[in-house]
């Protein structure tokens, strides 16, 4: 096993710290893993401007200065920043770094979308214990989705304009949301899919379709009654939500306000006003690629920082 290593995503909702070691199959033996909502993705619509407000700002810093204590008392030999989502996109992104930079010590190095679905499934794949075989892996976050599809011989990664928070803020301004609204983003999920992903490029019937973030995560947990801190790796990894199921959560988050959803064992406060949107969108994924059944990833992009930063050390 390698020294202790830390990986954190700074995302469009969310920043995410895991410390793990590696061996030498590049198995991921994990230590801490601990979750911030930051909620940049919604600063960032709020604004009007395509800048990231300085309250998100704020949030973010605090995050990356508890992680980076946590790093410290589990002896990280290095931590590897990533940004994400809407800090590649924001027009102040060079210098919301630089002032994270400043007032933490903690470079964030902005990845491309494409960079980040290679990550993503690379993680997931490692989790799962799948390399080598053929799925698209899909990482919803709150700014984009990334997608990695794996053949026998080849990948093809894409990152696309679909986030549940910015979904949420653009389709569903009620509380419940309207069908109506649930009728428009469900539109343009599919438009986006056909523009990005066309279906006669990539040949998904048949081959498994992996899911992994925050709504994934939330939907495993809702389905399992599972305490939303207490949940782990080994009860997301490869657990089969079907295509049924994931329609009934569905069907009561839609029906009922924020103030009930935060009632629902599984689900959380930072994501109980997206969930909504989020699920919406898993569902369309499934009807797009004709899957009946969505295999949950926990293991996800911080988990591919963590085998690229071991092989670029083993290999230098």
């Amino acid at each position: 096993m390698t020294a202790p290593i830390g990986a954190i995503d700074v995302g469009s909702h969310t920043a995410r710290l895991l410390i793990g070691k590696i061996g030498e199959d590049f198995g991921i033996e994990e230590l801490r893993r601990e979750r911030k909502y930051i909620r940049l993705s919604e600063s960032f619509m709020d604004s009007n401007r395509g800048i990231i407000g300085a309250e998100a700002v704020e949030r973010t810093i605090q995050a990356i200065k508890e992680f980076a204590e946590i790093a410290v008392r589990y002896g990280s030999a290095c931590l590897v920043v990533v940004g994400t989502g809407v800090i590649r996109k924001a027009r102040n992104s060079a210098q919301v770094v630089d002032r994270i930079y400043r007032e933490t010590g903690v470079r964030i190095r902005i990845i491309s979308g494409e960079e980040e679905a290679y990550l993503s499934g690379k993680g997931a794949l490692a989790g799962l214990k799948m390399e080598g075989q053929p799925c698209l892996i899909f990482d919803l976050g709150g700014s984009s989705t990334e997608f990695f599809y794996n053949s026998m011989s080849s990948y093809f990664v894409r990152s696309v304009p679909i986030g549940a928070m910015e979904l949420k803020k653009s389709f569903l301004d009620s509380e419940p949301p309207s069908l109506k609204g649930l009728e428009y983003l469900g539109v343009y999920v599919r438009s986006v899919l056909e523009e990005f992903l066309p279906i006669k490029i990539i040949k998904t019937e048949g081959i498994p379709l992996i899911g992994t973030g925050g709504t994934v995560a939330s939907l495993v947990a809702v389905k399992k009654k599972i305490e939303p801190k207490k949940l782990a790796t080994s009860q997301v990894n490869g657990f089969r939500l079907k295509q049924s199921h994931i329609r009934e959560i569905f069907d009561t988050l839609k029906g009922i306000p924020y103030s009930e959803r935060l009632q629902i064992k599984g689900l959380d406060e930072g994501r109980a006003d997206i969930i909504v949107a989020g699920t919406a969108t898993v569902l369309e994924f499934l009807s797009y690629f004709k899957a009946e059944v969505l295999v949950a990833s926990f293991s996800d992009l911080l988990e591919g920082i963590l085998i690229e930063y071991h092989e670029g050390v083993s290999n230098g």
